[in-house]
């Protein structure tokens, strides 16, 4: 499971993979797309990246609404002035900590 923390003053990259053994549940984006400023998805050739817009006007196909299982996933997260977290189950993100 993964607690994302907003910061106040810049967006935030969160780089992850979606799934643990056992898990079959999607997550559906729809949820939180008021913190997002997108989601990219590597496709299933491993060739590009598929796109969930969150301002993308309602009528026009996004390339996926939910994370599903077994997909390499980064997050785009707006800046936010408020004490926001963000919490996605079966989430396992990346992270920067050389230590």
């Amino acid at each position: 499971m993964a607690i994302i923390q907003l910061y106040t003053d810049k967006p935030r990259y969160v780089f992850g993979w979606y799934g643990t053994c056992g898990s079959s549940s999607n997550f559906d984006l729809v949820t939180i797309k008021q913190y997002l400023v997108g989601v990219y998805q590597i496709n299933e050739d491993e060739t590009s990246w598929d796109l969930f817009n969150p301002t993308q006007p309602d009528g026009i196909q996004q390339d996926f609404e939910s994370l599903v299982p077994g997909f390499m996933y980064l997050l785009v997260f707006k800046a936010d002035a408020g004490d926001v977290s963000v919490t996605i189950p079966h989430l396992e993100t990346t992270t920067n900590d050389h230590e």
